[in-house]
């Protein structure tokens, strides 16, 4: 009775371990005006703020994403030498599922710049964000359990769409949907991981059947 009693307790506590884990999300920048260096300084930014809260960890590849749009609200040039641009953002940030195109929620921050062209000055803004800006990690407290709410209602659509794509020969479309589902969100996690042993063996099968 006593090792049962043991068993059970030791995996309630691997569950709860498993749901507290971070997610996974990934730091994205709408601003397509902006060169490569400076929306990778803004990502950097992004994702010091991401490793400080417990909910979430910056990865690469996830499909939930952290996106940040910098809309320009007042632009002024001092009347100094050397010329310096001063500006006034209104910033929009959101969390969202990129591959539903599916918004969780969103925040906006006020904030402003001042450079030596319109581009320094929007890296002089976000240099005012800190990794313990309130706004950004409310908004990252707040969408965690509902992320983990949408994909534990929508799993059966997913898992739905999964099987449209494989009975149409789009194979590895549908093992990425199915391996993008958030450890953490551990029921629809498990059953997509099933579903894609079997879409793998479906598309080796039919790979192989082409060759001959």
């Amino acid at each position: 009775m006593k090792k049962i009693v043991f068993t059970f307790l030791l995996a309630i506590s691997a569950h709860l371990m498993f749901a507290q884990a971070p997610m996974g999300i990934r730091p994205m920048v709408g601003n397509e005006e902006l060169s490569d260096a400076t929306s990778q300084y803004i990502e950097s930014v992004l994702k010091n703020i991401i490793s400080s809260n417990d909910n979430w960890e910056s990865t690469d590849w996830s499909r939930i994403v952290l996106a940040i749009k910098l809309h320009p609200t007042r632009q002024d040039v001092t009347p100094t030498a050397p010329v310096k641009v001063s500006m006034e953002f209104d910033v929009f940030i959101s969390i969202g599922d990129i591959t539903d195109n599916h918004t969780f929620k969103n925040a906006k921050l006020s904030l402003n710049g001042i450079g030596s062209s319109e581009e320094r000055a929007y890296v002089a803004a976000i240099k005012t964000i800190k990794a313990d800006n309130p706004t950004i990690n409310s908004l990252l407290n707040e969408t965690r359990p509902i992320v983990e709410s949408y994909y534990k209602s929508h799993c059966s659509q997913i898992i739905t769409k999964a099987n449209t794509l494989a009975k149409t020969n789009n194979y590895d479309e549908a093992i990425y949907l199915l391996t993008s589902i958030p450890e953490v969100c551990t029921d629809c996690y498990e059953k997509c991981m099933k579903l894609t042993q079997t879409v793998y063996k479906q598309k080796i099968d039919y790979e192989g059947s082409q060759l001959l």
